[in-house]
């Protein structure tokens, strides 16, 4: 079992990069990563994920502070990986936006749609692009008013919203920053020295988080997730508690989190991932709270597969896998 990438230290992951070999019968995939700070340190980080789970992966990088241009030369990338940080639109940008007049503010916000409609549009036929969403945390200005910053962030990421094509993913960094903090995730010092705004650590939060995106293209995404019953989907054992007793509404102490995991997995069924029901349990009883249970938010038509019996669920869980025929790899 491979290690967690944010257990690691750098030099850890290098080792184990150095150590996985390229295998010729394997998948492989081309990454490319645009960016107008240095983000070089992601690479050994993808290619530890990827190569891990027995897929080749070539990753490069076009030119420093090129993305505009660079979008046009990439029709045979599988994956497109696009850092675009408006504290280095240009030097300075994140202490200069705040002499902006608003004719000077609204000038630059119109420039930066006019390229992100460029780059959209030279993208549109890679299979995947990340990109990430525009950030205001490196402003110098730390009140609780909105500066110049926050306006263009707030502005940008909104029309990249207005964006309907399949293959882009817009990736929250804010609330990747927010999961670690900001001194853990921003190094000033190494901004000012070399344009490396990102730490370690942020980039190895940052690649588990775009993890699920990058395995939907190897054939690595987890398509099916399978829930027991008691205590899992309700609190409570059916077969002791009865179907009045049970608990998974908002309105009770202990059913509320129930309720949540519910509406997670309808979430999850919404984006493709199959749903189904694995439980040592009465079929009859458990199907009666599927379909009658006015607290019950998965119904059956929400559910690929049923395995409601007195098995033990290892057999059970191998027969669900052979239905639906897919792979029981635990790899993440």
């Amino acid at each position: 079992m491979n290690k967690n990438l944010e257990c690691m230290t750098y030099t850890e992951i290098l080792k184990e990069v150095g150590r996985l070999s390229i295998k010729p019968t394997a998948k492989s995939i081309k990454i490319v990563v645009l960016s107008n700070i240095v983000v070089n340190q992601i690479k050994e980080l993808l290619e530890y994920i990827i190569c891990s789970n027995n897929v080749n992966v070539d990753i490069s990088f076009t030119d420093y502070d090129t993305i505009v241009q660079s979008s046009y030369e990439l029709s045979d990338s599988d994956i497109v990986i696009i850092f675009w940080e408006l504290s280095n639109i240009f030097d300075g940008t994140h202490f200069k936006a705040e002499m902006f007049d608003k004719k000077q503010l609204s000038a630059f916000i119109d420039d930066m749609k006019t390229n992100i409609n460029t780059v959209f549009e030279n993208c549109k036929n890679n299979p995947i692009v990340i990109f990430n969403s525009f950030c205001s945390i490196h402003s110098t200005n730390f009140d609780f008013q909105k500066n110049n910053l926050d306006l263009i962030a707030d502005k940008l990421n909104t029309y990249l919203m207005k964006f309907d094509q399949p293959n882009f993913n817009i990736v929250n960094m804010d609330k990747i920053i927010s999961h670690l903090g900001i001194s853990t995730s921003i190094d000033n010092r190494l901004f000012y020295l070399s344009k490396i705004l990102y730490t370690i650590p942020f980039l190895k939060s940052y690649v588990n988080h775009i993890k699920p995106i990058l395995f939907s293209t190897i054939g690595l995404a987890k398509k099916a997730l399978i829930f027991d019953c008691d205590n899992t989907l309700w609190k409570g054992i059916l077969g002791e508690d009865g179907f009045e007793n049970i608990q998974m509404s908002t309105n009770t102490k202990h059913g509320y989190i129930f309720s949540e995991i519910q509406s997670i997995a309808l979430t999850l069924e919404s984006k493709g991932v199959l749903l189904g029901l694995c439980s040592k349990n009465n079929f009859e009883d458990v199907m009666g709270v599927v379909n009658s249970h006015p607290d019950m938010q998965l119904k059956e038509h929400h559910l690929s597969i049923i395995r409601v019996n007195w098995e033990d669920k290892v057999s059970n869980l191998q027969s669900i896998s052979s239905e639906l025929n897919i792979g029981c790899d635990c790899r993440l």
